[in-house]
């Protein structure tokens, strides 16, 4: 079973939100949670904090981050 996702922790897409502009892997934060931590509220900025989206997820939508992974940037459009 994964880590536990909590109010204001860092979370990474287990997919690509093309809707949104938006890939798998990239991070976001955790503004709510919903439904016990069933469902999440994520906003995703840019490195220098443009809100790209505020998106409501699943838990199969997002996944806890790992001391032992590394951050990497794409450019948007």
């Amino acid at each position: 079973m994964g880590a536990t996702i909590k109010e204001f922790d860092t979370a990474a897409l287990t997919r690509d939100l093309s809707e949104h502009g938006l890939a798998e892997s990239d991070l976001g934060a955790v503004v709510h949670l919903y439904h016990d931590g069933k469902a999440f509220k994520v906003e995703l900025t840019t490195l220098m904090g443009a809100t790209r989206g505020v998106v409501t997820l699943e838990t199969g939508d997002i996944r806890a981050i790992h001391d032992g992974e590394i951050a990497q940037a794409r450019e948007v459009a």
